[in-house]
């Protein structure tokens, strides 16, 4: 069976469209994450300063240096996360995951799980 022009002409557009969204999505994507800054989700900042040092803390990866603290996403609330967090590090005078800032009474509860 032959295809004629009018046959393949809608499959082509198809596949030409799909390519375009699959190209916009491949270039867009990695900068709207760069654009998150250095990718950290979470951001602490110490009571105390700390030598600089990894922990995994609840599936997150922290890294801190001084009183700057900075995590990637985990799989736990924000509250639970800083929690955990203060157990490993000490007591905080901040906390904020995804640019959201614990409030007064949440970082009073996370404080009071430090060591």
């Amino acid at each position: 069976m032959r295809n004629t022009l009018s046959q393949i002409a809608p499959r082509l557009g198809m596949l030409a469209g799909a390519l375009a969204v699959s190209a916009t999505l491949f270039t867009a994507a990695p900068q709207a994450y760069a654009a998150q800054s250095d990718g950290a989700f979470y951001r602490a900042e110490l009571v105390q300063p700390v030598e600089a040092r990894r922990s995994v803390v609840r599936d997150a990866m922290f890294m801190c240096s001084g009183t700057e603290c900075t995590g990637t996403k985990a799989n736990s609330r924000a509250n639970i996360v800083c929690a955990s967090f203060v157990r490993e590090f000490g007591a905080v005078a901040s906390f904020s995951a995804e640019g959201e800032a614990l409030d007064a009474k949440a970082l009073e509860k996370c404080n009071s799980r430090a060591k």
